[in-house]
């Protein structure tokens, strides 16, 4: 991307890179291109590290909540119709949802009241309608990755790092977790770490 074309994005290059991080992040099987099977492939590891069966209503419905928010991102982000979203296409609509409070927010609601909750109820075992550290750390390890490549110690750390008093609602989780896919967060331990892992990858290619 040119300097002419962030600038058009209202971004900058530190920026650019956060997208981009989370981009490969979410480009599980390094296609090239976020896919409906990248995201899928979260779902697969949630029932796993959680132990909910394929078959359950649970899986079920967190598939289905997943894939229509995926959909909804899809018909934002590829903008050439191909059914899958490049990396350029990717830093374009995550641009555009940095500046834009209302879709930014609508996004988060729409979140918080489908797919992720699904995760967080889950995670939340002592079923306070909140998650502590080590509920949390278990949640970004065990499930919100594709690759598990988030270690439950950073995620700990991360909570911490977020000055949460007590435990975190469901609201907050799902400001942080959209927060975090688009690099807008106040927190830079995970997405250093996002960073650390992205630049490793781009050097072993």
């Amino acid at each position: 991307m040119s300097e002419e074309f962030l600038r058009q994005l209202g971004i900058n290059e530190e920026q650019k890179e956060r997208f981009s991080a989370i981009f490969h992040l979410q480009d599980y099987d390094h296609s090239g291109s976020i896919e409906w099977e990248d995201w899928e492939a979260v779902v697969v590891r949630w029932a796993s590290n959680f132990n909910i069966p394929a078959d359950s209503e649970a899986y079920k419905t967190h598939r289905d909540q997943t894939r229509k928010e995926f959909e909804r991102i899809l018909a934002q982000a590829d903008t050439n119709k191909d059914g899958k979203i490049s990396h350029d296409e990717y830093i374009t609509w995550a641009s555009a949802w940095q500046r834009d409070y209302k879709d930014a927010k609508d996004l988060c609601e729409r979140a918080a009241g489908g797919y992720l909750k699904t995760m967080f109820t889950e995670a939340d075992k002592n079923k306070t309608n909140t998650l502590d550290a080590g509920e949390f750390a278990m949640l970004i390890h065990g499930g919100l990755f594709p690759a598990g490549n988030i270690t439950k110690e950073l995620a700990q750390k991360e909570f911490e790092s977020l000055g949460i008093k007590g435990e975190m609602t469901l609201d907050q989780f799902a400001d942080w977790s959209w927060e975090l896919w688009t690099g807008k967060t106040n927190s830079d331990v995970i997405s250093q770490e996002i960073l650390r892992q992205t630049e490793q990858y781009r050097k072993a290619k």
